[in-house]
């Protein structure tokens, strides 16, 4: 009786194995932080829901890596001490440079681009006069922009006030109100606000370059830097990658809303990552 009890046992245990062995596991859910104050790079639409070239490249690669994601917006000078501090597991569209790789780890770069200065469309102001004694100018709180405005102008002794704001579409806002005389961003966010405000770029400051790449905690402790380098080699071999950059960044934004709910089951309930980038573009640009 003992040895049959025993024996059953035994049955039941290695059922339970068998059944945990062939049980499918969960995926991985990995928190994203971004700054949605940045088109074409992320932004919100008018439904509210976070979109942008980063956003989709971010849901394409989970699909791709098998791993899920959860999109937030924060403030842009949280994103590196969540990272640090394991709030966030990735950070999307941020410039990765020498005083950042010291503290935080990435991706490959995945575009390189130059900054430049807008100011309002009737202004005499141009991207030396803006730079000049009593002169006030915006840029991003935390930004490779801002730390150049304190370091090449107001540190130099030149008699400029610089405005830092949490959003660039705050510092536009006071740009077109005329509270500064000039706005420092990348030039591609500012072509979009030029889009939708009376101001224009009056120049581009060419020794600031950047490269922007995904960044993880430094270490890397979970392995997410293969999978994204793995991600974008997958859509840029199957040319989805260049759909969405012709997409968000020769498009016409202002169309994202109505080509999101046109097409965006197509990424993010049937994952067909490259007939979605080939539909957005072609829903996009003209």
């Amino acid at each position: 009786m003992q040895g049959s009890l025993k024996t059953g046992l035994y049955a039941l245990a290695i059922g339970a194995i068998a059944v945990l062995a062939a049980a499918p596991t969960q995926a991985q859910k990995l928190m994203v932080g971004t700054t949605a104050d940045y088109p074409p790079f992320e932004w919100v639409d008018g439904k509210g829901k976070l979109v942008g070239f980063d956003m989709d490249v971010m849901r394409a690669i989970s699909y791709l890596e098998k791993y899920e994601i959860e999109l937030k917006d924060v403030s842009f000078d949280t994103i590196i001490p969540s990272l640090q501090s394991d709030k966030y597991d990735i950070a999307a569209g941020i410039q990765i440079n020498d005083e950042r790789r010291k503290i935080i780890d990435s991706s490959e770069p995945y575009i390189e681009v130059l900054y430049g200065v807008a100011v309002v469309k009737d202004s005499p102001e141009n991207l030396f006069t803006v730079f000049q004694k009593g002169k006030k100018v915006g840029a991003q709180r935390g930004t490779t922009q801002a730390r150049w405005i304190t370091k090449r102008v107001v540190e130099q002794g030149i008699d400029v006030k610089l405005e830092l704001y949490d959003t660039n579409d705050l510092g536009i806002l006071d740009l077109v109100n005329k509270r500064i005389d000039g706005f420092v961003s990348n030039t591609l966010p500012l072509q979009e606000f030029v889009k939708r405000n009376p101001i224009r770029i009056s120049g581009v400051i060419y020794d600031l370059r950047a490269h922007f790449a995904y960044l993880v905690k430094k270490g890397d402790p979970k392995g997410l830097v293969p999978k994204l380098n793995s991600g974008m080699a997958k859509m840029k071999a199957d040319g989805s990658w260049d759909d969405l950059k012709a997409a968000y960044f020769t498009g016409d934004l202002l169309r994202i809303t109505d080509c999101n709910a046109k097409h965006g089951d197509t990424l993010n309930v049937k994952r067909d990552i490259k007939k979605y980038a080939a539909d957005l573009k072609g829903c996009l640009v003209p």
